[in-house]
């Protein structure tokens, strides 16, 4: 009896130790896969030359826009924790190409994915507002000006792709800091929300024709 006890509790360790062995093979397997992702990913960054020109030209290069956009794209598709900043990223490109429906798409991805971004929020009231959708503009406007800034803080701290334009950031002007940025879209998206509702209401006021500008952050 106390044999086949003995030979019983043998063959149980065996499973139990096969087992172990083929998740940690599955994990290292995991691991792996996931560090040519990142590789991958980060080999179709733009450089900071194209930060710089995308940040401070109204008409950068249309390859430098198509690459980005591309990019951003790539992340939505390989980074699940990334897919809500880098679905804004994208829709913010695909806007800049003259894309608005697929723009708008990518921005509506992302308010569903994390709803807490403000920029996300934001740019949707561009969006409308420029379609002359105003009482979606101004409802949009509204939500982002709604939204705790502390936690669009935490997107742009723990989020990869926010990260790495925070670091391109860094030693450009004041205006292009985030956190300053930040504030003032806050300011923003409030005095949108009132002037959309105006232009609701008053339309042929000669401002509403005015065009406004997605912001990346």
């Amino acid at each position: 009896m106390t044999g086949r006890v003995k030979d019983i509790l043998t063959r149980v360790w065996l499973i139990w130790f096969v087992l172990a062995l083929a998740l940690f093979l599955a994990q290292g397997h995991k691991k792996d896969i996931t560090a040519v992702r990142v590789f991958t990913v980060d080999h179709l960054m733009p450089s900071y030359d194209y930060y710089t020109v995308l940040t401070k030209s109204e008409n950068p290069p249309l390859d430098l826009l198509k690459e980005s956009a591309f990019y951003y794209k790539k992340v939505t598709e390989t980074f699940p924790n990334e897919k809500g900043p880098g679905e804004h990223f994208l829709g913010y490109f695909l806007y800049r190409l003259g894309d608005k429906k697929k723009a708008i798409e990518a921005i509506d991805r992302s308010i569903r994915d994390l709803p807490v971004f403000f920029w996300s929020q934001y740019n949707r009231g561009v969006y409308y507002f420029n379609e002359k959708d105003y009482l979606s503009a101004a409802k949009a406007f509204d939500a982002a000006a709604s939204l705790d800034m502390r936690l669009t803080v935490m997107v742009l701290l723990k989020s990869k792709v926010c990260l790495q334009i925070i670091v391109r950031s860094s030693t450009q002007t004041k205006e292009n800091n985030p956190s300053g940025s930040l504030f003032k879209g806050y300011e923003d998206a409030r005095k949108y929300c009132f002037f959309s509702a105006h232009c609701y209401k008053n339309p042929g006021t000669p401002a509403c024709g005015e065009k406004l500008q997605m912001k990346y952050f």
